[in-house]
């Protein structure tokens, strides 16, 4: 088994652990305070109320799926998870809806208008902080071939006062300079809805309106 392989399987089996205690709850998901509305609010505010395809890339127990219902009921919702428990649940919670399991996001075969990614790097039981971020990397650039229009992935932020020994921080610099250099540099970064996350909303569409410099058309 690669290094790669050992790391996810050893932060599938921390959720699987977490479901066995908790049950179909934001705790086996390894969330606490009931903040979901806030950091999907954050993170779908460029996503418009119109016909469109979203992919919930680690979409856990569906709870992006239930939001979407009400506050973007057009969209099209795939969700997309590597905790096989996440998937049989969710299918048999939210029977109308579409989820598949999958371990990395070149397991998937289609493309997408918007790709949502909520909590997926947070937990890092196995790795150097140095080798989670090539995994950070290789899995943003995968989900962004998948997208036609945007990609919106959220962190937990690296100036806090206390880091969890398995949790993972994503230096906001380091993160930028990525996104600029190996994704777009049409992106918008929120840090106005909680003090120790933030989001990122990174575009496809780069198209400038030469006479005025300015984007030609909305993201």
């Amino acid at each position: 088994m690669t290094g790669a392989a050992t790391h996810l399987h050893s932060t599938i089996a921390t959720y699987q652990q977490a479901f066995r205690e908790h049950g179909r709850s934001e705790a086996a998901l390894l969330w606490t305070k009931n903040k979901q509305a806030e950091r999907f609010a954050a993170l779908c505010k460029a996503i418009p109320d119109t016909s469109t395809t979203v992919l919930d890339y680690g979409c856990g127990l569906g709870d992006l799926a239930v939001w979407l219902s009400t506050h973007r009921p057009r969209a099209v919702y795939l969700g997309a998870d590597a905790v096989p428990e996440f998937i049989a649940n969710n299918r048999e919670a939210l029977p109308g809806l579409t989820f598949t399991h999958v371990e990395h996001p070149d397991f998937l075969q289609e493309s997408y208008d918007h790709v949502v990614c909520s909590g997926v790097f947070n937990l890092n039981p196995t790795k150097t902080p140095e080798a989670h971020w090539q995994y950070v990397q290789d899995v943003l650039l995968a989900l962004f071939r998948r997208t036609r229009k945007s990609l919106h992935v959220d962190f937990l932020a690296h100036d806090v006062d206390y880091k969890h020994p398995q949790g993972y921080h994503q230096d906001l610099s380091t993160l930028l300079s990525f996104v600029e250099r190996q994704l777009s540099r049409r992106y918008e970064l929120d840090r106005s809805y909680m003090p120790y996350e933030y989001c990122v909303s990174i575009f496809k569409n780069v198209e400038i309106e030469r006479s005025r410099n300015v984007y030609a058309s909305p993201p």
